[in-house]
């Protein structure tokens, strides 16, 4: 079951939004995420947020929460779907803008908790994926931890190499096979992946 979180960020092209909500069982907007989907069309399962950054839509389900609290609306967003038991939550809309909530949503992410926008897919590893992206494709590892990390079938590959926090050694690899391992012994990395 997959939710798609719609937030205050840059939405890079409409289209894009669309499909990911035709794609999606289940719809929430964290507040001036709501302008977002009304310009694509799109009717939300649920608006919430303090409203501090767009209107109280009037035609469907809202929470509404004080705007001094301790949580940021994308992250209560997140805390919600996962109540409602959706095992794929996805950010859209959720880099550029104010610098500050593009890092905060980025440690929103994890096993479960991926972004996805036009042209970038960030996700938050802690094992072992595969990417199935065309040869060429770039991507780039930031280690949020102090990590361990192996790269099979990519530009450079990477044999249990340590990189640490503030490193920019694993930036701007690229695919070279069909199909690129990337593995984390230990610690915990974001993956970038351009399209």
């Amino acid at each position: 079951m997959r939710c798609i979180i719609i937030l205050n960020g840059e939405c890079r092209d409409l289209k894009h939004l669309c499909g990911l909500c035709e794609a999606s069982d289940f719809i929430i907007c964290a507040d001036g995420g709501y302008k977002y989907a009304e310009k694509a069309g799109v009717t939300p399962d649920l608006v919430l947020g303090d409203f501090d950054s767009s209107a109280e839509p009037d035609n469907v389900r809202i929470k509404k929460y004080p705007a001094e609290k301790d949580f940021t609306d994308g992250e209560i967003a997140v805390k919600t779907a996962t109540e409602l038991g959706y095992d794929e939550i996805v950010l859209t809309c959720s880099l550029g803008g104010r610098q500050d909530h593009t890092l905060s949503n980025l440690m929103l992410l994890d096993e479960k908790v991926s972004i996805c926008e036009k042209n970038e897919k960030v996700f938050a590893l802690t094992g072992k994926t595969a990417l199935n992206e065309p040869k060429g494709t770039v991507f780039s590892i930031i280690p949020v931890t102090d990590s361990v990390v192996s790269v099979k079938g990519a530009k450079y590959p990477l044999e249990k190499k340590e990189i640490f926090w503030g490193s920019t050694l694993t930036l701007s690899n690229e695919t070279t096979e069909d199909e690129t391992v990337v593995e984390v012994h230990s610690g915990k990395i974001l993956l970038f992946v351009n399209n």
